[in-house]
């Protein structure tokens, strides 16, 4: 089964889309940075953040390419996968954390940082595609 980002829409559907799904990455990225600044109130010390809002975008996309799939337009999870989700979440930054740990000489942090990332993400991926 394709990626359900990846469904094509219909072409009559495809500006108008386009435009919305930009505009959901933007408040996706919006969301992104709130809970990094929160959490970094917290756990100034820790790449908390990213790792929230990476485990909660792994659990929205395995919903979305789950049960929940079939009840939702493919436009609508176009919006919520391509945009949102692919605005609130970011490897990237995953790595950037983890080798300025690494570089910091923080082993056991930045390996800690890859397994609770990688195993949590998808151990959350696979629970969001069981959802009714």
């Amino acid at each position: 089964m394709p990626h359900p980002a990846l469904i094509s829409c219909p072409r009559k559907e495809g500006a108008a889309l386009s435009l919305l799904v930009a505009l959901s990455g933007a408040a996706g990225c919006m969301l992104r940075y709130l809970v990094s600044r929160l959490a970094a109130s917290m756990a100034p010390d820790l790449p908390l953040g990213t790792l929230i809002v990476n485990w909660t975008g792994s659990l929205l996309t395995g919903a979305m390419g789950g049960a929940v799939a079939a009840h939702l337009p493919s436009g609508l999870r176009m919006l919520l996968l391509a945009g949102f989700v692919g605005g609130f979440t970011t490897f990237s930054t995953f790595t950037y954390e983890t080798a300025e740990l690494l570089r910091s000489r923080e082993v056991w942090p930045a390996l800690g940082n890859v397994v609770l990332s990688v195993v949590g993400g998808a151990a959350l991926a696979l629970l969001g595609a069981m959802l009714p």
